[in-house]
């Protein structure tokens, strides 16, 4: 969930330093999430969904956010449902990045009588690539439109299995994040305004660290497309189709592919001119 979406604070210009990281992130994205030797297999089709509550104030350093994404799979070799619990704290800074902290908790059923509950901290980053440049120097239509950013995220995954089926009962592991994501304003800069349309856009490398979890989704690269409307002050939403490609073990080759649609509803909460 984009928090900053309806919430404006003002960015001193970035230093030079903090540029050359964000390019050499964008510079690095494609080599982490392009698959070699991805193997041709019916991929799984899934239905996501994500209903998130946002508490901002007009030009906060603070702010807090909590999540409801359940999700199911209906085709493929399994079939599971999933419900996902996440809260979060960001911490805006006045230049050009954010840092933030996320807790999940998941529970997962699947058909094959196991069920796992999840938990997973995570700290991360969130550089915005051109945020500054609309400030400090003229542009052209489609730069005021663009939102570039690149999040860094670490996370701690715990996992603890129930059911006849389930071949363990704990397990957990490190993995690092890595994203670039795109925004563009379609029928006007301005993305925080009421009834303004948007495209979306991201790719998303997950790199496990350390030893491998056999959990479906040790190894992961994401890609997210779809359109995004500022209903009101108070609502956005956005429908996103999503493609992954994993891998089981270190061993495997990328040979899953899954097709999901995500439907996302965010309420932003606190903010002046809202109900």
């Amino acid at each position: 969930m984009k928090i900053s979406q309806g919430v404006h604070h003002p960015r001193a210009k970035g230093t030079i330093a903090v540029h050359g990281f964000s390019m050499l992130c964008v510079a690095l994205l494609p080599l982490l999430v392009l698959p070699h030797g991805a193997a041709a297999q019916d991929p799984s089709s899934q239905l996501w969904g994500d209903l998130g509550l946002v508490f901002p104030r007009e030009n906060a350093s603070w702010l807090f956010t909590g999540d409801l994404k359940p999700k199911v799979q209906f085709s493929g070799d399994e079939k599971w449902a999933k419900l996902d619990l996440q809260g979060s704290a960001v911490y805006q800074s006045p230049k050009l990045f954010d840092l933030f902290g996320d807790l999940v908790v998941g529970y997962t059923v699947q058909n094959n009588d196991v069920e796992t509950l999840e938990l997973v901290p995570r700290v991360g980053i969130s550089l915005h690539l051109v945020s500054d440049v609309r400030d400090v120097q003229p542009v052209g239509r489609f730069a005021k439109r663009l939102g570039l950013a690149t999040t860094a995220r670490l996370e701690h995954r715990h996992f603890w299995y129930y059911g006849s089926g389930a071949t363990e009962d704990y397990s957990n592991d490190w993995r690092f994040r890595l994203r670039l994501e795109m925004r563009v304003g379609l029928n006007r800069a301005d993305r925080s305004r009421s009834g303004t349309w948007f495209l979306f856009a991201d790719a998303e490398a997950f790199i496990p660290l350390g030893d491998r979890n056999p959990e479906t989704f040790a190894n992961l690269w994401r890609f997210r497309v779809g359109p995004g409307l500022r209903y009101s002050h108070d609502w956005l939403f956005e429908l996103l189709y999503i493609h992954d490609i994993t891998r089981n073990t270190l061993k495997d080759d990328f040979e899953s592919d899954v097709n999901a649609v995500d439907l996302r509803a965010t309420h932003y909460l606190g903010l002046p001119g809202g109900s």
